[in-house]
């Protein structure tokens, strides 16, 4: 399964190329991330612009002197790789760039790299906050340990994220608010969102309100968040639903899924592991939930069922950067109290299913169109001229 990274970052390419720039792409392979060619369209393979290194960004047991003793982040380095330096030395000899793209943070532990050979335009495009999510991953762990640690992380993580920051051109957020967080940290760098481009599919099936009510959740299960989120609604939401909906079922999918949710046996919960294809297995179900209480970004299973006209219940912290309006086009419910709420809606106010289904869809059309994404890179460029 491609996890919203990986989406934002197929778009962002689609989106740069759409207004009119001769696009290369360097990938860096991770195990969380192989590269696979055939998942790109031919062209790029045809046209010989798609280039990759492997970087193993395991945590090793040997790695522990760096994480204890080092004044970087552990976290940064991990995406450092010598052999990559070297092939991306290469692409900036052989071509004439005119802009160099950092699609996410960790890319950018090749900048000064980069700035040694390269003159020309720099942009980060930050998928989070990342030292936001390390505080609050501190903020819920409940070990001393683990909490010092986390703590002395997130301290050197800070401080890198704000260098880089300090040293690129401009910076594309995915949302308005961490817009704002990063114009607070690098007020005279150019700041503008650039939201993930979403495509309405050619046909949609009217959807119309299933009983009993299928909900369902999809994510990258390696990513603590959602582990979180996933503990939480099957250990305080889904008891509470299943009493008042007893025939209601809660079916959920996602890569690097840990063993422990693999082997639940809750009655009517269903546990995929990674599918092969998430927007066919969105389909089969009525209604996304995401029970996130920490993170930053945007969460693109949201845009992605909103344009398959897929109803939506999310926490705030979930919806954060989206701006939904709760009744009009999704349903905020940040507890379980008002989960059960906002399903009982759902079953006993007529249309209302439909109504956000229709409205979900209406939404990604007006504001995470593609010409809406090209319209802010022109205008970033030629700002930075």
């Amino acid at each position: 399964m491609i996890d919203g990274g990986c989406i934002a970052m197929a778009n962002s390419m689609k989106v740069w190329k759409e207004a009119g720039f001769d696009v290369h792409v360097f990938c860096l392979s991770t195990p969380k991330h192989p590269f696979y060619s055939d998942m790109f369209p031919k062209e790029w393979i045809e046209h010989k612009n798609l280039f990759h290194e492997y970087v193993d960004t395991r945590v090793m047991p040997t790695h522990l002197p760096i994480f204890l003793f080092s004044s970087h982040s552990y976290q940064a380095r991990r995406f450092y790789s010598h052999q990559a330096a070297k092939q991306i030395a290469r692409l900036l000899e052989q071509h004439d760039y005119d802009v160099v793209v950092f699609d996410s943070l960790y890319a950018a532990i090749y900048l000064a790299e980069i700035k040694k050979r390269f003159s020309g335009t720099v942009f980060l495009r930050s998928h989070n906050i990342e030292f936001q999510i390390w505080q609050s991953l501190r903020k819920n762990e409940s070990q001393f340990i683990k909490r010092k640690l986390l703590l002395y992380e997130t301290n050197r993580l800070k401080k890198w994220e704000e260098s880089i920051y300090h040293q690129v051109d401009g910076i594309f957020t995915i949302t308005t608010g961490d817009e704002r967080t990063t114009r607070e940290i690098s007020p005279h760098i150019p700041v503008v969102t650039l939201p993930v481009s979403m495509e309405i599919p050619a046909e949609i099936k009217k959807r119309t309100l299933h009983l009993p009510l299928r909900l369902f959740h999809i994510g990258a299960m390696n990513w603590e968040p959602n582990q979180d989120a996933i503990q939480w609604f099957l250990d305080a939401w889904f008891p509470l639903l299943s009493e008042k909906f007893p025939d209601i079922t809660f079916h959920f999918a996602g890569k690097g899924m840990p063993s422990e949710f693999k082997n639940l046996r809750f009655n009517h919960t269903y546990c995929y592991g990674e599918v092969q294809d998430a927007i066919a297995f969105m389909k089969q179900f009525d209604v996304l939930v995401v029970p996130l209480r920490h993170g930053s970004g945007l969460r693109i299973k949201i845009l992605e069922a909103m344009a398959l006209g897929i109803p939506v219940i999310s926490t705030r912290k979930g919806a954060e950067g989206i701006p939904v309006i709760h009744g009009e086009n999704i349903l905020l419910a940040d507890n379980p109290e008002d989960c059960m709420k906002s399903i009982s809606q759902l079953i006993q106010t007529p249309g209302l299913y439909e109504h956000l289904s229709e409205q979900g869809i209406a939404f990604i059309q007006k504001n995470f169109s593609i010409d809406a994404c090209v319209s802010i890179i022109h205008s970033m460029t030629n700002h930075s001229k």
